[in-house]
């Protein structure tokens, strides 16, 4: 049975695999902060990141893991592009 994924790779696979197109990696971090700040609900993070990672079904699997059911969000923090992203955001976050 395989393992779960690791939470640090919800942010670090997606900047990995998107190395060379750092606009999807940026996109994908602004859906994960829209949500964080109450602006898109979770079943349109999920569209939004179904269709940025519609070529990449192991990215997607990955991150559907952490969506919340009906648990509270979490904090988290990730390493984006310039930047830091933490605050509210999937279930099973640290």
């Amino acid at each position: 049975m395989p393992h779960p994924p690791r939470i640090t790779h919800i942010c670090e696979k997606p900047q990995q695999r998107f190395a060379d197109n750092e606009k999807v990696y940026k996109t994908f971090l602004e859906i994960l902060n829209s949500y964080r700040k109450g602006q898109r609900a979770i079943g349109h993070v999920y569209e939004e990141v179904s269709l940025l990672f519609n070529k990449h079904p192991d990215l997607l699997e990955e991150f559907t893991y952490f969506l919340p059911d009906s648990a509270p969000p979490q904090v988290c923090c990730c390493m984006g592009g310039g930047g830091v992203f933490c605050g509210k955001t999937l279930y099973g976050w640290w």
